[in-house]
């Protein structure tokens, strides 16, 4: 087990540590700060319940088409199944569950910022997006206006907003120009897409390359954090 939970970063789309970073600049950003421990209890068991991650639902979501997953659901599968335990646990009463099942609802909402979950590309430590440290980031985020969205939509728009940045936007520094979709590759049916011939995060000794590279992380930081807040908007106005 302490083999699988060293490794178990490889597996997410985010690294718990940036989701940690994300949802608490949601958390803060709302003024919901004392629900931060139920919310980051269910958003760290979307990676390290591993039965339901492994065996049940995975974090992979293609927006564009169905993604044929061999005896597991895809990301928004999860979704609506977090999205009836919040519901079934706001008609209990019972509001430690309520948002736990909140907080896995925003794992797989930050989720969709991610490239590599919604191109999708299975993907492990040589996607340097995932490998990309980000907590100073999310900690310098310009906070963009969020509205409160349902948990299925806010995943939706989400995962469409990554998959058309990464079919358009590039990285650019030294005369070199990298289209994001030559670092993930579209797959042409149901199934995966693959790695291109370029890394993200590869400077190739060109520094400008750097801020070019964290411009993108930047980005999709900025919309997991704007996401989240939606969805914390939605449960927060619900009756």
């Amino acid at each position: 087990m302490l083999l699988l939970l060293a490794v178990l970063p490889a597996a997410s789309a985010f690294r718990l540590s940036a989701h940690r970073a994300i949802t608490d600049r949601a958390i803060a950003a709302e003024g919901m700060e004392e629900l931060e421990r139920w919310l980051w209890q269910g958003n760290r068991a979307e990676d390290t319940h591993l039965n339901v991650k492994w065996r049940h639902f995975s974090h992979y979501f293609r927006p564009d088409a169905a993604l044929v997953l061999p005896r597991r659901g895809t990301s928004d599968e999860r979704v609506v199944v977090l999205v009836a335990e919040a519901q079934a646990a706001q008609d209990a009463g019972d509001t430690a569950a309520l948002w736990q099942a909140v907080g896995g609802i925003l794992h797989h909402v930050q989720d969709m910022a991610s490239p590599p979950h919604v191109v999708p590309v299975a993907h492990d430590l040589r996607d340097g997006f995932e490998s990309w440290p980000v907590d100073a980031l999310v900690a310098g985020l310009d906070l963009v206006p969020a509205v409160p969205l349902d948990p299925v939509a806010a995943h939706s728009a989400l995962a469409w907003e990554t998959w058309e940045r990464v079919q358009s936007d590039k990285v650019s520094g030294c005369g070199v120009v990298l289209p994001l979709s030559e670092i993930w590759r579209a797959p042409a049916s149901e199934t995966f897409g693959t790695y291109g011939g370029i890394d993200f995060g590869d400077v190739g000794g060109c520094p400008e390359l750097v801020s070019s590279y964290e411009g993108v992380l930047v980005n999709r930081l900025e919309a997991a954090v704007r996401s989240s807040r939606s969805v914390l908007q939605h449960y927060r106005s619900a009756p």
